[in-house]
Formats: C-alpha cells, structure tokens, sequence
C-alpha cells in the first residue's frame, strides 16, 4: 500500500509545456485549430496562472462591510449548513462540431463534461482517506453516496451546438442531466 504524499506546490503539475499530456483534457487547450476571435479584455471569477485576464470579484462580494445590515447577508464558513462543492456551468469549453477528422478525440475527456459525468455516476466503490483517531487510512466508499454527500454539479442550459449535430454531440444527449 501507498502512503499519501503531500504535494508541497502543485503548480507545477498546471505547465502544459511540462506536462504536454493534459492539453488533451481541458478545453483551454484542446482546440487542434485557429479560433476567430477579437481582442477585447476578459473579466473572470477564476484563473490560470500563465494567462492574462483580469480577475474579478463576484458582485455579490461588493458590500459595505462596516454596515451591519449588509454583515448579518454572509454568515461564516463555520455556519454554513451545507457542505457540498457546489458548480453549474454549461459544456462549453471545446467545439464539438469541428473535430470529425481527429479519429483519437473523446467529448467525455473535455474538463467539464469530466466533472458532470463524475457527479452523476451512480455506480462502483472509490477510495477515500479518513482520518480515524489521528491517524489517516484508505477505505472503500460508494461512489453514489460519496457525490449525493459531498457534490452539487450541474450543467446548465442544453446541448449548445449550431448546425446538425454531429454523432459525438447527438451521442451526449442521453448522458447529462441538465
């Protein structure tokens, strides 16, 4: 059996140049040709560390903090009663349409489609560490109590494909809940 490691800075692990096998999995990268766009600057909630664009506070998070009525909106970590990622977004990220001609490509590789299809399963055991009297051990948990305990994943909207739907696409509207 393999102990756990710590991982002391996994940014590392993020340089698609040092680790050119994970382009394949995140629709950033994934893209095998010249996207048509316009320059314009990009506000976002979140980040990669190489590329440029501005990082953005959710509006929400714009209250005065010294007025008492706008303090008693947030509670604490601490307080929050649910304790559960929580994600929705829609599967965008990759052009489905556009890759017919690379015979190795897999739409359930693409990051979020990856992660919905992860919180939907329903089957199988993983291994989870736990931490038992101070001491960390593996156990095997089922994975359908395992998401419905700890995940609300979710795509929003429906297929968003322009034009007739590819094989790949027509394939994927049986897959996801949405």
């Amino acid at each position: 059996m393999v102990s756990p490691a710590f991982v002391k800075d996994v940014r590392p692990g993020f340089d698609w140049c040092e680790n050119p096998e994970i382009k394949k999995i995140h629709g950033t990268m994934s893209f095998d040709f010249a996207r048509q766009t316009v320059l314009r600057p990009i506000f976002v909630l979140s980040k990669f560390m190489a590329n440029n664009e501005f990082l953005f506070p959710p509006m929400e998070a714009y209250e005065n903090a010294t007025d008492l009525a706008a303090m008693k909106k947030f509670k604490p970590w601490s307080e929050k009663p649910i304790n559960k990622l929580f994600w929705r977004g829609t599967s965008t990220g990759d052009s489905y349409s556009k890759r017919k001609g690379n015979p190795t490509y897999d739409w359930r590789m693409q990051h979020r489609t990856r992660l919905a299809l992860m919180a939907q399963n329903k089957t199988g055991q993983a291994e989870v560490w736990v931490n038992r009297h101070g001491t960390w051990e593996p156990e095997s948990w089922n994975v359908e109590k395992l998401n419905d305990a700890y995940l609300d994943i979710g795509l929003t909207g429906k297929p968003h494909q322009v034009g007739p739907p590819p094989p790949l696409l027509s394939s994927a509207l049986g897959v996801f809940v949405y």
